[in-house]
């Protein structure tokens, strides 16, 4: 099992006693067709209503643990509104005694967590209980509840796009301020300390980012044997559990070439095959760098930068832009980032609308 895989595994196991029977019986039938990464998603989301409850339903439960089958069958559709209302509208993260509460949701999560929710419902409504030989609940209160999605065009998509990704022109000037910008301005001590110890790691992390095209959860899972330095590739595992070959530049050879020299003595990794390529140094051990540590790093050096909107998955937006700015080929900027389907590759096509504006300037003097 990749990295990212197995550690989403232990986060499942460390999860499953805070709640109810049945939703660790959910979520161990959901392991047989979803990964793990999608099902501990899934029981966050339900935590979150399950915390709802406890909170507006059952306040003299003790926990989210105690919420019964039979409170879940006393549940009416107004409900479900009035805890969509609570997604939406709730106040920022708090908390009230021991109760943590977080903050309010976009559309796009809330339909998400609805998604989960109708997940874990249908379940409930369709698969036997040991206990009792009958269906877990007898109804489904989630079943025509609509999951809206606010549909944005591609050209949409694209244009809120363009602001964020790195260009091919300012990628030199991105890393050299990695490993070198970040630390002439004003830092704290602990700020400088950090990026002394980390910038040839992030670096190398952000360049492979932005010439492989890779997902942040990919590159996280990466182990020492994956690398294929003399052909400048490495063996991501796709979803569905789908092995590729990705390629990478040669300036990112050099700067993962610069960080595996310092990895072992930094970071007191081994050079094990088996062991994580990207690490982060804990209390004098090396451990695998976690997605969200990525994404923390990345946005530290964006904003710093100047580019507040960079995200792990606009820097693989960024790939796809610039792969196809230079080759028009959306079948390779398709094959290389491993969509199954060519419309999500589809809204490259529309990154370039200056070319498009120059057409009808052309055209329209």
């Amino acid at each position: 099992m990749r990295l990212e895989r197995q550690k989403d595994s232990e986060k499942i196991e460390q999860l499953r006693p805070i709640f109810p029977n049945y939703v660790s019986e959910y979520v161990q039938v959901s392991l047989d067709n979803l990964t793990p990464t999608t099902v501990l998603s899934y029981m966050i989301d339900i935590q979150d209503f399950l915390e709802w409850m406890w909170h507006s339903i059952c306040p003299e439960k003790a926990g989210i643990k105690e919420i019964s089958l039979e409170d879940l069958e006393r549940l009416i559709e107004i409900d479900i509104s009035h805890y969509r209302n609570h997604l939406k509208y709730r106040e920022q993260s708090h908390n009230i005694g021991k109760r943590f509460y977080k903050t309010a949701n976009s559309d796009k999560t809330i339909s998400r967590k609805i998604s989960a929710l109708r997940s874990l419902f249908e379940f409930l409504s369709t698969n036997t209980n040991r206990n009792t030989g009958e269906r877990y609940i007898s109804k489904n209160i989630l079943e025509n509840t609509k999951v809206s999605v606010t549909n944005v065009s591609v050209r949409v998509k694209a244009e809120k796009l363009k602001k964020s990704i790195i260009q091919l022109n300012e990628m030199d000037r991105f890393q050299h301020f990695i490993l070198h910008g970040y630390g002439e301005e004003e830092r704290t001590g602990m700020q400088m300390a950090y990026w002394k110890t980390n910038r040839y790691r992030d670096a190398a992390i952000i360049s492979l980012l932005l010439t492989s095209g890779i997902r942040v959860g990919e590159l996280s899972s990466l182990r020492l044997r994956d690398l294929m330095l003399e052909d400048r590739k490495i063996v991501v595992e796709r979803k569905r559990n789908k092995e590729d070959v990705v390629p990478f530049s040669n300036k990112t050879l050099g700067l993962i070439n610069e960080y595996l020299a310092i990895r072992e003595t930094v970071y007191h990794a081994d050079t094990n095959n088996s062991s994580p390529l990207f690490v982060t140094k804990y209390r004098g051990k090396a451990n695998a760098i976690s997605k969200n540590t990525v994404q923390k790093m990345i946005t530290k050096y964006a904003t710093a930068y100047g580019k507040p909107g960079l995200t792990a998955h606009v820097l693989r937006h960024s790939f796809g832009t610039n792969v196809f700015k230079k080759t028009k080929n959306i079948r390779g900027v398709q094959e290389i980032l491993g969509h199954s389907n060519i419309s999500t590759t589809q809204i490259y096509t529309h990154m370039l609308n200056d070319e498009e504006r120059d057409l009808i300037d052309e055209v329209f003097e």
